[in-house]
């Protein structure tokens, strides 16, 4: 995955990174079955007149990095690293470049390489013979641009044999351990839980960042405080200095709303009055403007997910 100050997700050429790495890869041990890796990328030149304050804020998320993390009990290590190979414009055009790939092949090589620092003795994990694999790997690499397209096509061709065979749930890629015992029978639709449906509470951008922001407060905060703090925390900088929210935010705010409710659901297998409240007026608002764009294709289905994401939170609301 990649982030920008203002964006988070995949890319058509980087996200095959893994899979081109690990292909052919025999067992480095059992201490580690899952790599969590996120490139952040620069902004070549200003941010946008309403998101300084988001900028900064990323900036000192960059000053930070690299970030690594090893979860034992889960087998799962997470790395966090700047690129110094691309930017975010690249990223935003998402388009499918074999210069890109090789650009990026080398970080990614040598980001995962500061695992050495985490593991221990105890570990059953060959590093060096990971990181040897993936270097053979890296002189593999196609040579024409044609080429290059052959080969994301046989990745794209192998991902969806692997999703195919998959249920729904299984596609989501959920570890369900991060979050309430009961919140996957409580949110019992795949809906709640997609984090590619723009409808959903943390499908889109804002929701996914305001669940990230969520769950660390949690850790800290073990639901203790009022959510309402969160939520006026994460949307503050939205704000001109007149504290008017331009034009632009309001959506944002809506799906911010949304978010924090029901990561409550998810954390904490309720959700608060304070922010419930919020919420509901977010989704009215949000219930307006689709019943007013009468010729919007996708108008019938945001009104039914607008109905689903209210029912479910008058249900848990306490």
């Amino acid at each position: 995955m990649a982030r920008t100050y203002n964006m988070y997700g995949g890319h058509p050429t980087l996200s095959f990174v893994p899979a081109f790495l690990l292909e052919g890869a025999r067992d480095f041990g059992p201490a580690v079955r899952e790599i969590e890796m996120v490139t952040f990328l620069r902004h070549p030149g200003p941010p946008a007149s309403t998101l300084g304050k988001m900028f900064s804020e990323f900036e000192a998320q960059l000053a930070a990095l690299p970030r690594v993390a090893f979860r034992r009990s889960r087998e799962k290590l997470e790395i966090s690293f700047a690129s110094t190979a691309l930017n975010a414009k690249e990223w935003e055009e998402r388009c499918n470049s074999l210069d890109i790939f090789c650009r990026a092949l080398p970080e990614v090589i040598e980001a995962l390489g500061l695992f050495r620092a985490r593991l221990e003795s105890t570990d059953l994990f060959d590093v060096e013979a990971f990181l040897a694999h993936c270097r053979a790997r890296s002189k593999e690499v196609p040579t024409s641009e044609e080429g290059f397209l052959k080969m994301l096509e046989y990745f794209r061709e192998a991902d969806a044999k692997r999703r195919m065979a998959m249920s729904e749930w299984e596609k989501l890629g959920i570890e369900w351990r991060d979050y309430h015992p009961d919140a996957r029978k409580i949110l019992d639709d795949v809906f709640f839980w997609d984090c590619a449906d723009d409808f959903a509470p943390h499908g889109n951008d804002t929701g996914a960042d305001i669940l990230h922001a969520y769950q660390k407060w949690f850790e800290r905060d073990r639901g203790k405080s009022d959510p309402l703090v969160l939520y006026h925390q994460q949307t503050a900088s939205w704000y001109d200095a007149k504290r008017v929210l331009p034009e632009i935010m309001r959506e944002p705010l809506n799906e911010a709303a949304v978010a924090v409710a029901f990561a409550e659901i998810k954390m904490r297998a309720a959700c608060r009055p304070s922010i419930a409240a919020v919420a509901r007026s977010a989704i009215a608002r949000q219930r307006a403007e689709t019943e007013a764009a009468v010729d919007w294709p996708c108008r019938e289905e945001r009104l039914r997910r607008l109905s689903q994401l209210e029912a479910k939170l008058n249900e848990w609301t306490s």
